[in-house]
């Protein structure tokens, strides 16, 4: 999931719930202003601690803000995109470890 802090939680989670055949992975950066601390702490609450059976996954990166996987940050000399390779790699890892649903053609 690119953007959580589009999402109303806990109500478009509890709709994940309802009605997702697919297990939900969340990359946040810690600086993030929309998924603040306080929104991650309900999502967690909602979704964590086996309450997605179809699993549910949050990765937080350490130090940077929105956007970190696409931008280059030139106040800190160096590229975010090496982030981006890693972050792409431990999704896949994560995901390919998940069952795949018969119904995993289905849409959200």
């Amino acid at each position: 999931m690119a953007h959580p802090s589009f999402l109303d939680v806990p109500t478009d989670f509890d709709l994940v719930k309802e009605v997702s055949h697919i297990p939900v992975e969340i990359n946040n950066a810690e600086l993030e202003t929309g998924f603040t601390p306080a929104v991650v702490a309900q999502t967690d609450a909602v979704m964590g601690d086996g309450q997605y059976l179809l699993g549910y996954f949050r990765r937080q990166f350490d130090g940077v803000a929105h956007g970190f996987a696409v931008r280059a940050n030139a106040a800190r000399g160096q590229s975010t995109f090496k982030l981006r390779p890693s972050k792409e790699h431990l999704t896949l890892r994560w995901s390919g470890s998940r069952p795949i649903s018969n119904s995993s053609n289905r849409r959200m």
